[in-house]
């Protein structure tokens, strides 16, 4: 597995990566995950939940600066007796790379699309050297698409049909349920959140392609009719946070919450390792993003039985149906969206049932289990052949 982060580093393809790699061990497949040292020079070997990371920092002397895709080269060199398979999250320069050294060593590889307007081949293209890329990618055995929007913009580029496969993200249903009552309130004592109120959460980084900045302009309104909602904002939001974050979007957030007095009605919680938690003793989830790939934290909020209510874009509309596992609102609606939150709010039971109806979505549909289970028997196609 080749990734640009594994936890303890933050974001949801960590956190994915982190978790397919352990169901794929449950399955008897062997792996190893390499990735990037972001906080040292040296190379550095650990286990993450029993799992094999090596953290790519510079082998040779401080002086030496090589990219990390370099880094990944030389050290796959290294190893290749140790590996059949290489898997790459995300198609980034590391990807490219790795495709090529498979092709040397005559190994398989596959790598999987991550975010629309990020790693698709549209994107790609823009990008400098971008037909090189694109040739290269196609040198892939097998390419993952987790949503339509990625499938389109693959085959408009007319890449062999037979290589994309599409793999949706998974989540661990374990980790990610719901909470009965008791539960909640147990949970909330322990996180220090309100008992009574109605608590709404939105997971993520705290930018403008998540679309916060329309989710506070949505609880100027809210604020009006439902006095008794709070609102969560988990994520990194600091300069001391592990990831690097935009402070000035973040500060005209913490500017119009001011100016609309929504500072006891919005929480910052900041980068958290329990985000489980904070969603099953939530009541509902809120996910105005502006564009993604396939997006964790809404899957995973969904597995613990929340009414969701998410941005109307393709990739959102692979996972939920209007109305009976979800709510979607046009892009950049705010009015819209506060609506919505208004209604689910009044209206305990619609939010259960909706809630009862993602559950039973993510364990059809998105299960681990299902996903480690599709990886696995692709690992396995590909070394037949």
């Amino acid at each position: 597995m080749v990734t640009s982060s594994f936890p303890p580093d933050y974001g949801g393809g960590a956190m994915q990566a982190l978790s397919l790699c352990s169901k794929l061990i449950d399955k008897e497949i062997e792996l190893f995950v390499v990735t990037k040292n972001n906080k040292g020079e040296n190379n550095i070997k650990e286990l993450v939940n029993n799992i094999a990371v090596y953290r790519l920092g510079n082998a040779l002397e401080a002086s030496v600066k090589f990219p990390f895709c370099v880094k990944v080269f030389l050290f796959l060199l290294s190893m290749r007796n140790s590996f059949d398979v290489v898997h790459s999250h995300g198609v980034y320069p590391f990807a490219l790379t790795s495709i090529v050294l498979s092709k040397l060593l005559r190994k398989k590889c596959l790598v999987k699309m991550t975010i629309f307007g990020g790693d698709d081949p549209e994107t790609i293209m823009g990008r400098k050297l971008g037909w090189l890329q694109i040739k290269i990618l196609s040198m892939a055995d097998r390419i993952i698409s987790t949503s339509s929007e990625l499938s389109e913009s693959y085959k408009k580029f007319k890449l062999p049909d037979k290589k994309l496969v599409k793999i949706a993200n998974g989540v661990d249903l374990n980790k990610f349920r719901p909470a009965d009552i008791k539960e909640k309130i147990s949970l909330r004592t322990k996180l220090g959140l309100p008992i009574d109120n109605i608590i709404a959460t939105f997971v993520g980084l705290i930018n403008k392609r998540k679309g916060i900045d329309l989710l506070i302009k949505a609880w100027k309104i809210i604020k009006k009719r439902c006095p008794n909602i709070k609102l969560l904002l988990i994520g990194p939001n600091s300069k001391d946070s592990t990831i690097s974050i935009d402070e000035n979007y973040i500060s005209d957030l913490r500017q119009v919450i001011k100016q609309y007095n929504l500072e006891n009605d919005i929480c910052f919680t900041g980068q958290v390792a329990i985000t489980d938690q904070y969603l099953r003793a939530s009541d509902l989830f809120v996910f105005p993003t502006r564009g993604e790939g396939l997006p964790n934290a809404l899957l995973e909020a969904m597995a613990c039985g929340l009414p969701c209510i998410a941005t109307k874009i393709t990739c959102i509309e692979d996972i939920i149906t209007i109305g009976y596992d979800g709510l979607l609102f046009e892009p950049e609606d705010f009015e819209h969206l506060s609506k919505f939150v208004i209604w689910l709010s009044q209206n305990p039971e619609i939010r259960k049932n909706i809630g009862l109806q993602a559950r039973a979505t993510i364990e059809n549909k998105f299960s681990m289990n299902i996903i480690a289970a599709q990886y696995s028997t692709l690992y396995r196609e590909l070394l037949q052949k």
